[in-house]
């Protein structure tokens, strides 16, 4: 009888994977926090954007390699948040957060809050429309929607998550909401 042999096959296994589940990135925040996402097949992350004037946090920009017209905005507000699993407080820290974009002119409107819960994932969500862009042709990095996403990963990690496209029906739309969902806190920090 013959042996099974997991060597073998480790190279059939990671090819399956890997076409199925994209590739798996590391996005380090600090030497204390790093998220994993499951990046999608023709996405790329960017080189993170430090902390600055007005936004104390650094930022992963997760992009398409191609052309499309879209983004997926990554930031970690506080890596130990206890009210991170506390959904009226996601909603607060959403609405909060959402305002002054929302005031900044007319016509401005947030959808109504909608849950987010998947694997480590657990928050909230609104989307946004830019009224002064629906039914014009499509400019590269002037994106028509936009989703905001605040969420506790494992219910302590506090997280914000921006999506920005052309449409809430497009493959980037859906992919970029797929990583989103994927994010965990490397294992490491869970200790």
């Amino acid at each position: 009888m013959q042996k099974f042999s997991m060597k073998k096959y480790l190279p059939l296994f990671v090819l399956l994977a890997s076409s199925v589940f994209g590739r798996i990135e590391v996005l380090h925040f600090s030497d204390s926090v790093s998220l994993i996402v499951d990046l999608k097949d023709g996405w790329r992350v960017e080189a993170p954007k430090g902390p600055r004037p007005g936004f104390p946090f650094t930022t992963y920009s997760l992009r398409p390699d191609d052309q499309r017209n879209a983004v997926c905005l990554i930031t970690v507000y506080n890596p130990s948040e206890e009210r991170a699993g506390d959904m009226s407080f996601l909603r607060e820290l959403l609405e909060a957060d959402s305002k002054p974009w929302i005031d900044s002119a007319p016509g401005h409107k947030m959808s109504q809050i909608e849950e987010l819960a998947s694997g480590h994932v657990k928050g909230v969500s609104a989307k946004f429309v830019d009224s002064k862009l629906i039914g014009k042709p499509v400019k590269p990095r002037d994106y028509k929607t936009t989703t905001a996403c605040i969420f506790g990963i494992d219910a302590v990690c506090l997280t914000k998550a921006t999506v920005l496209c052309d449409d809430f029906k497009s493959k980037e739309f859906k992919e970029a909401m797929s990583m989103v969902l994927s994010l965990s806190v490397s294992s490491s920090q869970r200790l």
